[in-house]
């Protein structure tokens, strides 16, 4: 079974500025079965598109932010970018609670 790890936010691209661009890192994939799609990811043999976009809760309609850097060590994918928090409000409202305390994961996709 896929084993979630927490989605981690930086300080903002502002310091000044609490509402600007957060970056994100975390663990995308880290082995196991993907049980909604009774399917296991061949790290192996994945590569990964620089300047992916980051989707919310998987819908295609909501892009948050953009996947600027992943790590794939054959065991887990780690991933790394940007959410648009300072000029996409569903982005913001991901950044601003994350740092009242809820814990967001973050998960591969497939689609074909």
């Amino acid at each position: 079974m896929q084993r979630h790890i927490a989605l981690h936010f930086e300080a903002p691209a502002t310091a000044g500025d609490k509402d600007a661009g957060a970056k994100f890192a975390g663990v995308g994939y880290s082995g196991g079965l993907i049980p909604s799609w009774n399917a296991v990811i061949d790290l192996a043999s994945t590569r990964v598109e620089q300047s992916m976009p980051v989707l919310l809760a998987h819908n295609k309609g909501a892009v948050i932010g953009v996947v600027e850097s992943a790590d794939n060590d054959g065991a887990r994918l780690a991933l790394a970018g940007a959410i648009h928090s300072d000029i996409d409000a569903a982005a913001c409202d991901v950044v601003r609670k994350s740092r009242r305390g809820t814990r967001y994961q973050m998960s591969v996709g497939l689609y074909n």
